[in-house]
């Protein structure tokens, strides 16, 4: 594979130690490792290489892999999630949580300033969060197939659409570098749609290089004008 591709993956991610599943695409392992959720989508990861939003020694794998081959991968955390910092963890006065109407409690996953943490312990009013990722400082083991790379614009956008926009069948209609997209309601009655929409357009512009501009339709007020679906 090269930068920039796009590609349909199978993968499944362990903690090596535990054994522990934290991610997968497939149905079956969800169900059989006691990882299944109903609000999952089990089906390939639309994944677009060489952005630096994937961990690092997955990411390196993937560009030396072709369509169709399966890889077993151990990662230690310098190329996973890496190392534990211990200046991620703070102290939040528990008053902050109060005022937000939050009982907090170790375990519990937390919004600090827009950073999410988990919760160590709450005492003498004083509540020490971990801001690092769960899995930092632990290697983990990744089964992972590139099931196929996509080749047209039609097919790259509808998979990263269905991916962004969390629908099955997106509409959308290209016009030359133009990209003209239905916005499911959900998003279009949003107060920060408008930002909503600016980052969309930011994520598929630089995801598909022959799209230079989207522009967004509102279903709800687009009745009778709604983009075509593109197979």
């Amino acid at each position: 594979m090269q930068k920039g591709d796009v590609v349909l993956v199978e993968l499944t991610g362990r903690e090596a130690e535990s054994r522990k599943v934290f991610e997968t695409t497939s149905e079956e392992v969800a169900k059989k490792e006691g990882a299944f959720s109903k609000q999952s989508v089990y089906k390939p990861a639309v994944l677009v290489i060489g952005r630096e939003r994937l961990i690092k020694g997955l990411e390196e794998a993937l560009l030396e892999m072709k369509e169709g081959e399966e890889r077993k991968l151990l990662l230690l955390p310098e190329k996973a999630f890496g190392q534990r910092k211990p200046e991620l963890v703070g102290i939040v006065p528990l008053k902050e949580f109060s005022q937000r109407k939050v009982n907090p409690f170790p375990g519990l996953i937390v919004d600090v300033n827009g950073n999410a943490g988990r919760v160590q312990s709450v005492s003498g009013g004083r509540v020490r969060v971990d801001f690092n990722n769960d899995l930092a400082g632990k290697a983990v083991e990744y089964e992972v197939k590139i099931v196929k790379r996509l080749e047209t614009v039609q097919e790259k956008t509808k998979a990263l659409l269905e991916k962004l926009l969390n629908v099955q069948e997106p509409e959308f209609k290209l016009e030359g570098e133009v990209l003209k997209a239905g916005l499911p309601k959900e998003i279009a009655g949003s107060k920060h749609s408008s930002v909503i929409k600016q980052v969309l357009e930011k994520e598929i512009t630089e995801s598909i290089q022959e799209i230079k501009k989207v522009e967004f339709q509102e279903k709800e007020k687009e009745e009778g004008k709604r983009p075509e679906k593109q197979e």
